[in-house]
């Protein structure tokens, strides 16, 4: 199968009137097309490799914890019209029997919309002092035994943990990171000295930043502002101009260009109208796409991924290279897959998202095979 006359976004440039070759699932070859060879034409549409959303709730009224393969494969489909290709599953903090279900639904499923990579842990590890939207009764300290349980659970499928670590010690970090699980600081009050303690220990990513974490303060830097004095840190974001002001977010893309992962933290609301839901055990109610706790916390979010990527556009005027570090390359890295997805170019899975000028998306392929479609 060949995609001619396209727009193709690499992490360097975008090639004009390209041709995407693929065979078996991978981009076989990318080259300049020619007037008269056979293909399906893109008509110039800008193609992006697939969108990879690390922390993600729910969709469309199915919730990961549900446990259900129902509720994953309602996920899996919403999340094609979004551009999404690949996504992490994320947990919320309650009872351990609940935690354990949810991530054996998530390896005992099959899902032939968006594709699983694994498991997003948030929580019960956290901290009482920034819960959010979970539910504090069941927020504990980790050990390994309890790790050990969920990771089992998961068939060894846990692919990143927040964590807060002013709660946990150096070796229950290492505990995790020798499982091959990637550590996120969120939902933290951590100081400077436990951050320091995290980063020495190899901790390298912040859980939607700015959010749910101890602010920057001249005396006590807090989990913000050690962050920002690193170099090698990914920061996730949910670009929804809700979560965090537009300055914020500007500021964050200035300082951090590179490593920037863009998220949705979406829940089951998303797709559906105001109104009242659930999301971890917790009421959470939606008013003008705003998901907010009783106690007026937000609550994970409505933002499909797309709007992020427009939203961030606007606010950065970053080119569709650098976007794309945001979107797919970066959280290809976290899976450890970089060497085939979230990149076009020969050897990679095509997994491909087509999209208009407007940044609107048009077309979804999934390991080469066309997933979605915009109506016309």
């Amino acid at each position: 199968m060949k995609l001619k006359h396209a727009r193709v976004v690499t992490l360097d440039h975008v090639l004009d009137n390209h041709t995407i070759e693929i065979q078996e699932g991978r981009i076989h070859a990318l080259y300049p097309s020619q007037n008269d060879e056979h293909g399906i034409d893109t008509e110039g549409a800008i193609v992006m490799p697939g969108f990879i959303d690390t922390h993600i709730h729910g969709a469309s009224g199915a919730d990961v914890m549900d446990a259900t393969p129902e509720a994953l494969q309602t996920i899996s489909k919403a999340l094609l019209k979004e551009g999404t290709t690949r996504f992490l599953p994320t947990t919320m903090t309650m009872d351990d029997t609940s935690i354990c279900q949810a991530l054996k639904n998530v390896v005992n499923t099959t899902v032939d919309g968006a594709l699983i990579e694994g498991v997003h842990l948030e929580g019960p590890f956290i901290s009482k002092h920034y819960p959010g939207a979970q539910n504090p009764i069941y927020i504990e300290k980790g050990t390994p035994d309890l790790f050990d349980r969920y990771y089992s659970a998961s068939r060894g499928r846990i692919k990143l943990m927040t964590f807060a670590p002013e709660v946990h010690d150096a070796a229950f970090i290492e505990h995790v990171q020798d499982k091959g699980v990637a550590l996120s600081v969120g939902h933290s009050a951590a100081n400077e000295d436990d951050m320091l303690m995290a980063i020495d220990h190899g901790v390298k990513r912040l859980t939607h930043f700015y959010n749910a974490m101890s602010p920057l303060h001249h005396r006590d830097l807090g989990v913000v502002g050690m962050a920002l004095l690193q170099d090698d840190m990914h920061y996730e974001v949910i670009a929804d101009r809700v979560h965090s002001s537009d300055h914020a977010l500007k500021l964050l893309a200035k300082l951090k260009p590179d490593q920037l992962v863009f998220i949705t933290d979406s829940i089951s609301a998303k797709n559906l109208d105001d109104g009242e839901y659930s999301l971890g055990g917790l009421k959470v109610l939606v008013k003008n796409g705003i998901a907010r706790t009783e106690s007026g916390a937000l609550a994970g979010s409505t933002l499909h991924f797309d709007q992020a990527l427009r939203n961030m556009a606007v606010l950065t005027g970053w080119s569709l290279p650098q976007l794309t570090k945001a979107t797919s390359h970066n959280p290809a890295k976290l899976l450890k897959r970089a060497h085939e997805l979230g990149q076009i170019k020969p050897g990679y899975i095509a997994d491909l998202v087509l999209l208009d000028d407007h940044l609107n998306v048009l077309k979804v392929y999934v390991e080469g095979a066309l997933k979605y479609a915009l109506e016309s």
